[in-house]
């Protein structure tokens, strides 16, 4: 019994690898439509796109956050509370408690949200409660850049503290909390978003439309987050 117990062990740990190694290849290629098409139809897909967040390859974790989304966004389809599910996750691996903390679980959270509005309401102000967390402060900063636009009041009891971030030493903060700040077209910042919007500070971003990292700046980051708010207003 225990030799077969064994075997069947051995037999699912080299098909997790096999499908682990296969979803890794269309976020390589950026193959939405397969990822898509494979996660129609396998709910263990989500759970494989989570577990490519502690990879070592950051375009690669990036890749997995936006698969992530889209994922979600299709499940969401057929059965909200699923992703309802996943998010609860995501909110028990930022605790201590959880014994396993997931890094980037804000950042899949906002992506997460960002593809499934309809829970952003649920839970963009449990994710912006954690802005000042460590190790969570610059993917929560992310996330709430992400989601600013899709339900402001959802996170309007973090504005001082995103106005805070403005003036932090890392440029990352004080580009993803100036984003946010331009996107709700918050009106007191107004001077030191036009600062920032000159600050040269650089900061690598992942870019959704060419599905690249590259490299930007601070203030070319709010320019276009202000460019943006002008051209809704």
């Amino acid at each position: 019994m225990a030799a077969l117990a064994r075997r069947r062990m051995k037999i699912a740990s080299r098909s997790h690898r096999q499908a682990k190694g296969r979803l890794r290849g269309l976020l390589a290629a950026r193959d939405h439509p397969q990822l898509l098409a494979w996660a129609a139809g396998d709910p263990g897909v989500m759970g494989l796109l989570t577990s490519l967040l502690f990879e070592p390859d950051e375009l690669i974790v990036w890749r997995a956050i936006e698969g992530l989304g889209k994922a979600a966004g299709l499940r969401a389809e057929s059965d909200l509370e699923s992703v309802r599910d996943l998010l609860r996750r995501f909110i028990w691996a930022m605790n201590d408690e959880s014994g396993s903390l997931i890094w980037r679980a804000p950042e899949a959270m906002g992506e997460t949200l960002a593809n499934v509005t309809a829970l952003v309401g649920e839970y963009g102000t449990i994710l912006a409660s954690y802005l000042r967390e460590e190790p969570f402060e610059r993917g929560v900063h992310w996330a709430i850049a992400r989601i600013a636009g899709l339900a402001p009041a959802t996170i309007a009891e973090s504005l001082n503290e995103l106005v805070r971030s403005l003036s932090m030493a890392d440029p990352y903060l004080r580009a993803h909390a100036g984003i946010a700040l331009a996107t709700l077209g918050a009106k007191r910042p107004a001077l030191a978003l036009l600062r920032l919007a000159h600050d040269p500070a650089q900061l690598t971003v992942y870019d959704f439309t060419s599905g690249l990292l590259r490299t930007s700046t601070v203030g070319r980051e709010v320019q276009g987050a202000l460019s943006q708010s002008d051209g809704r207003s």
